[in-house]
Formats: C-alpha cells, structure tokens, sequence
C-alpha cells in the first residue's frame, strides 16, 4: 500500500483573530464563524432582550424619564404626554431617547449601585453618563454591559454556567495543524463534548479521556453563545478538542484542530 501524504494548502483560509479561554490570540476561519451565524442561540437559550421604545418607557418611572427630556434640554414631559408616548412607541425628541435608553440599560443592569460594580465606575461617573454630559462609555465598561446583558440572557434561560455543565456535540471539517511539520491534512469528524444527557447516550470523547471542561471554559463558552459571538465560539471549540480530545500538547494558529466548516450543532446544559 502507498504512504498516505497530507495534501498541501493552496489556497490560505481568510481568518477572523478573536481570543480563547486561555486569553491567547487566534486565527477562526471565516467559513466557519459562517456556519456558526447560521446557527441561531436561540436553539439553545432565549432571544437578547432588545427593548423597544414602549419596552423602555414602561420599565422606566415617569421621574427618569422627566429627568432623561431635562437633561437632553427639553421640558418635563406631563403624565399625559409619557402616557402618549407610550401609546405610539416613540419618542419625538432623538436626544431624550438616547437618555431614556441609558436609564434602561442601568435598570436592566440592576440599579444604579449594582452598575457601579458591574461597570466599575464611579457614581458621579454613571450619573455623568446618563445625564448626558458624558457622552461616551470606555471600552472596558461597555464591554462589561455587554457581559452583564449576556449573564441576564443566561439567566432568563434558566442557564448557570457555574453549575451547570454542557453537553456539546457538533460534526466540523477539521484541518490538523502540526507546528513541527511543513504540511496540514483535513477530515471530517464528529464531536461529542461533556457528560451524558441520557443513558442510553454514548460519553463524550473528553470524558472518556479522564477529562473535564472546567468552569473557566464553561463561563467562557457560555458567555460567547450568549452575545452571539460566533468567532469566539468556534476558537474555543478549537482550542478545547484540541487540548482534551486530540494529543496536542498546545494549541496555536500552527498547532492542533482548525475548524473550516462546522454543522449539526448541539448544546444541552446539564
């Protein structure tokens, strides 16, 4: 029989950087954050709350949403004008919406003082924010609202991810890098990932190795499938079978399991 030799790449995969659960760099296939985008996270947790102006005005308390027109230099809105506004789920001023909206991102967050820790600003820093004289929130802190939006998102779909633990399976078109050789070869394989849902359910490759996603990975996985951030999603996945169920010893953009296709995705939280 011929010696099997791994075909060469011809053509480079056009990539998208994001990180992993270890804080490294690394390049995800664009055909496979694809793939992933055409898997909604709705299979698996409920829609993001994306409120609409209604939504807004009726979380809010006739008081915020003075204080919102006021500070966007309007006149108090009366009763009847809120109760209008509410009617027709618009608000007429572009500069009172944008402030009613920051109220409601800080309600949603749970309060002025649960932001102040969730955001790490100070109060003066936050009522700056909403008041309109600051118009713009840092990096990290909006960074931090969209992870306090994302662990909300968890929790109305009855997910803890510091309890609970996932069962992931999925099939992907693997190519295996080995940074000590010259050339990649691909196939097409099945993944099973976590504890069994069921009996009479097969175990999944991690555990039948002695291994266990740990929680780090957990809330990390948890969190991407929760912002919808595909790329992160698949870089995790990489790096994970990559470690626990592949021999790699490491996992870089020259080393272990590089997904360009994935299908047939599926999460329970166990």
């Amino acid at each position: 029989m011929g010696q099997f030799r791994p075909r060469r790449r011809s053509v480079p995969m056009k990539t998208t950087r994001t990180g992993t659960a270890s804080g490294d760099n690394i390049d995800v296939a664009n055909s496979a954050i694809r793939d992933m985008a055409q898997w909604p996270s709705e299979r698996t947790l409920v829609p993001p709350r994306e409120p609409t102006i209604r939504d807004m005005l009726n979380n809010l308390t006739e008081e915020q949403i003075q204080r919102a027109a006021t500070h966007a230099g309007r006149t108090a809105p009366s009763k009847r004008t809120v109760r209008r506004w509410k009617q027709q789920g618009r608000i007429p001023d572009p500069r009172t919406a944008e402030l009613i909206a920051r109220h409601d991102l800080i309600n949603q967050i749970g309060g002025i003082d649960k932001a102040m820790d969730v955001l790490q600003r100070s109060r003066s820093a936050l009522n700056a924010w909403l008041a309109g004289t600051s118009n713009k929130m840092r990096k990290d802190a909006r960074a931090r609202a969209s992870d306090a939006k994302a662990l909300q998102r968890l929790a109305d779909s009855g997910i803890d991810p510091n309890t609970q633990t996932p069962r992931i399976t999925f099939v992907a078109d693997v190519m295996v890098l080995m940074s000590n050789e010259q050339y990649d070869y691909r196939r097409r394989k099945d993944f099973i990932l976590g504890p069994k849902a069921h009996p009479s359910d097969r175990v999944g490759q991690d555990i039948a190795k002695g291994n266990h996603m740990d929680r780090d990975t957990i809330l990390a996985f948890a969190m991407a499938v929760a912002r919808n951030d595909y790329a992160t999603v698949v870089a995790l996945l990489q790096e994970y079978t990559s470690l626990h169920v592949a021999d790699f010893r490491e996992f870089d953009n020259s080393a272990g399991f590089h997904f360009e296709h994935i299908s047939k995705l599926r999460v329970l939280w166990l």
